[in-house]
C-alpha cells in the first residue's frame, strides 16, 4: 500500500470514527438510527461514505436515485450492503 493510500485509508477512519462518536448529534431519522443499531453487528463500519456513486463498505455502484439522495444531503442505506452512507462533497 504506497503512502497516500495508507493517509486516505487513515483519514476515512478517522472521520468514520467521528461519525460513529458523533451519531446522536447526527439527527438520523428513526428507521435509520434503529437500523445502524442491527448493522453495526454486522459490520465493523455501519456508516460509510459513498464516493463516485460507490459505497465503500461494499464497493457496489448504487442507483442513481439513491446516489441523488445522498449527494443532496439526505443519509441513506446501501441497496447491497445496507450500510448507512453519507457523501463528503469530493
Amino acid at each position: 500500500m504506497s503512502e497516500k493510500e495508507t493517509l486516505t485509508a487513515g483519514s476515512l477512519l478517522v472521520h468514520r470514527n467521528t461519525i460513529v462518536t458523533q451519531l446522536p448529534q447526527l439527527d438520523l431519522p428513526p428507521h435509520l438510527m434503529e437500523h445502524y443499531h442491527i448493522i453495526r453487528k454486522r459490520f465493523a463500519n455501519p456508516i460509510v461514505e459513498m464516493r463516485n456513486g460507490t459505497c465503500l463498505g461494499c464497493f457496489m455502484v448504487l442507483s442513481s436515485h439513491n446516489q441523488q439522495k445522498i449527494k443532496s444531503g439526505e443519509y441513506d442505506m446501501c441497496e447491497t450492503c445496507g450500510r448507512i452512507l453519507y457523501y463528503e462533497g469530493y
